[in-house]
């Protein structure tokens, strides 16, 4: 079993006996700085840890009747590994989870879900900064894309949404509001050369009276 966000799954919460502990000692007075875990999120043979995390997570750090609590890190069956703080066996708290695609998280955590404010930067070269809700992009952040494209505004579930600026890399611009992604609504267009035109846009496209 997993640490599958519970916002987005119907499964239980962990119980004692789904992780492989290994619980650290005490660390010394001295070991103490650089925290020895929120500053090195990394696990050293990532493929032995996986062979032991078939059934469950391999942890590593603080634990409290037999479950993650405190600062530690983990590794899943899917090789997501997470480095953070854990609450009763959920991420909860801050933390850093890092996919296998190459796609890195790095902000606040609820009941195992991506909720609060945080930064994700993307396997395919986009970078999100803002508000997170149930796992997804919710509320107000920017989007940026690896070819200079810009958004910054609201989103739902990952959709733009709400009132929002998107600037395209050739300096086109469109303020106004959004709805699933596309334009819905009033808005401010604005062309590269600098020119400004107010309208209406219904599913993407502009509309005239």
């Amino acid at each position: 079993m997993g640490l599958t966000c519970s916002c987005l799954s119907t499964q239980p919460s962990l119980q004692k006996g789904d992780f492989v502990l290994e619980q650290a000692e005490e660390p010394t007075e001295a070991e103490r700085e650089p925290d020895p875990v929120l500053d090195t999120p990394s696990f050293p043979n990532l493929d032995d840890y996986l062979n032991e995390a078939k059934d469950g997570v391999v942890y590593q750090g603080a634990a409290k009747a037999g479950l993650p609590h405190g600062k530690g890190r983990s590794v899943e069956a899917d090789g997501t590994v997470y480095v953070g703080e854990f609450l009763a066996g959920q991420k909860h708290g801050s933390g850093q989870e890092t996919m296998l695609t190459g796609e890195v998280y790095v902000g606040d955590f609820e009941e195992n879900c991506r909720q609060g404010q945080g930064i994700c930067k993307y396997a395919d070269g986009r970078t999100y900064e803002g508000r997170w809700e149930g796992g997804r992009e919710t509320g107000n952040g920017t989007m940026q894309w690896s070819d200079g494209r810009r958004y910054t505004g609201g989103l739902v579930n990952g959709f733009k949404s709400g009132f929002g600026v998107f600037e395209w890399g050739d300096g086109r611009k469109y303020a106004g509001a959004w709805l699933r992604d596309v334009q819905h609504g009033e808005g401010v267009f604005t062309t590269s050369d600098g020119d400004s035109v107010r309208g209406t846009w219904v599913q993407g496209k502009r509309v005239y009276h």
